[in-house]
């Protein structure tokens, strides 16, 4: 995994995020471990197409600063952390990666902000015997989580995705005759997201990550809609 319970900070806070030596802290701590272990590996496979995930995860390698294998060739370090280059029109620009740092450690991903989206949907709701109960607690205020979730997604959107809600649809006329119809993700956001990141590599050099293909995914406003 890429992600671990340390990267619920800040803004998605989540109390107890980690194991302790309480029972109950122990448990919200594996239950969080079980949220990154499906979610952010779905976030991460809807983002890169099967082929593409399969490729990258058997690269991955925690026991690394870097997280990969020593083996690695050095796109995965891109994709991964992060990397300064010069986009196809010329322009110097910087992809912060999968996951970057914050106070000289990796704890900030757009894979903690989508598990973090389904962990707050899935935990605000209890199912029991007779349909979905909301929990209260005693000499507590109940706060709406709304505002947090939908922030959340937001984030992993602009970061995967950009403002696009859907690809732009680019036409070539060949000199030899013919058309070539493709798709464009990459929008004109300042910083630069992850679709952009691949198609410029993969227009800077042909192929550098060949069996991309992206999920489209679909944004929601402040009420969650």
């Amino acid at each position: 995994m890429i992600i671990d319970n340390g990267y619920f900070i800040d803004e998605i806070f989540i109390p107890h995020a980690k194991p302790s030596i309480t029972d109950d802290v122990t448990a919200i701590g594996a239950d969080i471990s079980s949220f990154i272990d499906i979610y952010s590996k779905e976030a991460l496979q809807k983002c890169l197409g099967y082929a593409l995930f399969k490729e990258f995860t058997a690269e991955l390698d925690p026991t690394q600063a870097n997280g990969l294998k020593v083996s690695s060739d050095d796109k995965w370090n891109k994709l991964l952390n992060g990397t300064e280059y010069t986009d196809p029109n010329g322009k110097l620009v910087y992809w912060k990666g999968i996951r970057f740092k914050s106070k000289d450690a990796y704890n900030k991903s757009f894979l903690a902000d989508y598990t973090y989206y389904f962990y707050e949907k899935s935990n605000d709701d209890d199912r029991v015997g007779i349909g979905n109960v909301k929990q209260e607690g005693k000499n507590a205020i109940v706060v709406s989580k709304t505002p947090k979730v939908v922030a959340a997604w937001r984030r992993f959107f602009k970061a995967v995705q950009g403002t696009q809600t859907f690809p732009g649809i680019i036409t070539k006329e060949y000199r030899w005759g013919g058309i070539g119809v493709g798709i464009d993700w990459m929008g004109h956001d300042e910083e630069i997201h992850l679709y952009k990141f691949i198609n410029d590599s993969n227009a800077l050099v042909a192929d550098t990550y060949k069996d991309f293909n992206p999920f489209c995914f679909t944004n929601i406003n402040q009420m969650g809609i």
